[in-house]
């Protein structure tokens, strides 16, 4: 019998990494899709609840993102977090000149709500 409820443990264990690495590529491309296209108020959608929110700035709507580049990117062990830096370029309405910044992201598998959910704030745009 307690062999029984140890496999049984286990399979739950693999279902709940199998779901969370199923997901963890859909959603950071979800994300990196929002932030491109500008789409701040969707970006936000992903943050945890735990997450520090800025009030979105108006100045943002200003923004326009040209890329979107995840430069590294390092799981845990368990491949329950994640952390990534992306470099964004962007420009800002009425100027012909395109900056860069760089994000540095902790993401996060919610295993209750089984959705990858981002821990830092929205990336800045200098």
């Amino acid at each position: 019998m307690k062999f029984l409820s140890l496999a049984t443990l286990l399979m739950l264990g693999a279902c709940a990494h199998d779901m969370a690495l199923m997901t963890r590529d859909e959603t950071l491309h979800a994300y990196g899709a929002a932030i491109r296209w500008g789409s701040f108020d969707a970006a936000t959608r992903f943050q945890s609840p735990r997450a520090y929110r800025r009030p979105l700035a108006d100045s943002k709507r200003e923004v326009k993102v040209s890329g979107y580049h995840v430069i590294t990117q390092a799981v845990d062990k368990e491949h329950l977090t994640l952390t990534q830096t992306v470099e964004i370029h962007y420009y800002r309405d009425g100027d012909l000149v395109e900056h860069t910044t760089m994000d540095e992201q902790l993401w996060h598998y919610d295993e209750e709500a089984r959705e990858w959910r981002i821990d830092t704030p929205l990336p800045q745009f200098p």
